[in-house]
C-alpha cells in the first residue's frame, strides 16, 4: 500500500515556527535599539564636531565666539529670549557650515525638528553668569539621547534629560550623565 505524501505545515508545526520566531524577535528587538542609539550618538557626534568647527571659524574671522543679542540673558526662563539666541547662533554660525541637516540631531522626535536646530549652546548663559570660561565647559550640547524625567519643584515642572551629549570648549564630545540639580543656574555646566 501506498502513502499519499503530504504537502505543507500543520498547525501544531506552523504554531511552533510562529513561537520560535517571535522568541527570536523578542530577543533581538532590544539588539537592534541599542544599535541604532549607538549610531544616532555617533551621527550626533559628528554634527557637534562639524559645528564647533564651524564655532571656531566663526572666532578665527570676528575674535570672540557668538554671544547673544541684548535683552536676552536670562534666556532659560523665557522661552521669547531662547529664540533669539538661538536664531542669532544658527545665522551666525550657518555661512560657515551650509548645511542645515548638521543643526538636527537624528535622535530628535519633533517632527519637523527646530528650524534653529536640536543642539543648545550654553557658551552665551555661562558667559552672563560669569562662570570661568575652561576647557572642560560645556560649548554645545544635545539633550535627545536621553529619556525625559518630569520633576516638580514648587509649582514648576521641570523636564530633565540624561544622559547628554556634550561638545566641550576644547572640541572633545562625550556622554555625560549629569547629575541632579534644582535651577540650571546653580552650578555651571561642565564635564565630568
Amino acid at each position: 500500500m501506498r502513502r499519499l505524501q503530504r504537502k505543507g505545515l500543520t498547525l501544531v508545526e506552523l504554531l511552533i515556527v510562529v513561537a520560535i520566531i517571535a522568541a527570536l524577535a523578542a530577543l533581538l528587538f532590544p539588539v537592534f535599539q541599542s544599535v541604532r542609539e549607538r549610531a544616532y550618538i555617533a551621527s550626533c557626534t559628528s554634527n557637534l564636531k562639524q559645528l564647533y568647527n564651524a564655532l571656531q571659524l566663526y572666532e578665527e574671522d570676528w575674535g570672540e565666539l557668538p554671544y547673544t543679542p541684548p535683552g536676552t540673558h536670562r534666556y532659560w526662563d523665557n522661552l521669547e529670549a531662547l529664540r533669539k539666541v538661538h536664531n542669532f547662533y544658527f545665522q551666525a554660525i550657518y555661512p560657515y557650515v551650509r548645511d542645515r541637516n548638521i543643526f538636527t540631531c537624528p535622535a530628535d522626535k519633533l517632527n519637523p525638528p527646530i528650524p534653529t536646530g536640536s543642539y543648545f549652546y550654553y557658551y552665551p548663559f555661562a558667559r552672563w553668569r560669569g562662570y570661568p570660561i575652561t576647557s572642560n565647559t560645556v560649548l554645545l550640547f544635545c539633550p535627545h539621547h536621553g529619556k525625559p524625567r518630569l520633576e516638580r519643584v514648587k509649582d514648576i515642572t521641570i523636564v530633565r534629560f540624561g544622559p547628554e551629549l556634550v561638545c566641550l570648549m576644547d572640541g572633545s564630545v562625550h556622554i555625560h550623565h549629569s547629575p541632579d540639580r534644582h535651577r540650571l543656574e546653580d552650578i555651571p555646566y561642565t564635564y565630568p
